[in-house]
């Protein structure tokens, strides 16, 4: 590790710094489909029911190159879809816990329809440390649906890279 004493000739010049807790971060060239994304990324999905958030998650899923290797949904009825069976997801009804990720391993985390206004205080705060630290530190992916914008807390649309609202 460099020392930052023992840089020299700084020349008004900003010096770009590699951050070793992203060197699985990926980027786009001209080879890669507009539908994959280079992970991590975080999006929103807002719309009506049957509008097509669902599709459009698994549209990103099919198309992602690398593909995932995890899938997680975490979802107010898990048993009661089967719409990610195709994917082998796994299916919670629980915001995971920080330290269920590993950067070693490229995930996909689905919030599927979550009222985030009527989560307890333990799991808004996961979900802020998801979308700010663990999404670019462990290599996760995340899609947040939802049926109306403002239910979703600010700081989270904030920390979005992409956001798709279908005609209410």
């Amino acid at each position: 590790m460099v020392k930052y004493s023992k840089i020299k000739n700084l020349d008004n010049k900003i010096i770009p710094f590699s951050n070793p807790d992203k060197f699985f971060h990926e980027s786009w060239n001209s080879a890669r489909n507009i539908a994959n994304l280079p992970a991590p990324w975080r999006f929103l999905m807002i719309g009506s029911p049957n509008c097509g958030k669902g599709t459009g998650i698994q549209n990103l899923i099919v198309r992602a190159d690398p593909a995932f290797e995890r899938i997680i949904c975490a979802h107010v009825s898990p048993d009661s879809t089967t719409e990610l069976d195709i994917v082998d997801a796994e299916m919670t009804d629980e915001i995971p816990e920080i330290d269920e990720f590993d950067a070693e391993t490229k995930t996909l985390l689905i919030i599927d329809d979550v009222d985030c206004k009527a989560l307890d205080r333990a799991s808004k705060s996961r979900l802020d440390r998801l979308f700010g630290f663990v999404s670019t530190h462990c290599n996760v992916s995340i899609a947040l649906t939802a049926q109306e914008a403002f239910s979703i807390p600010a700081n989270l649309r904030r920390l979005c890279n992409g956001l798709v609202i279908w005609k209410p």
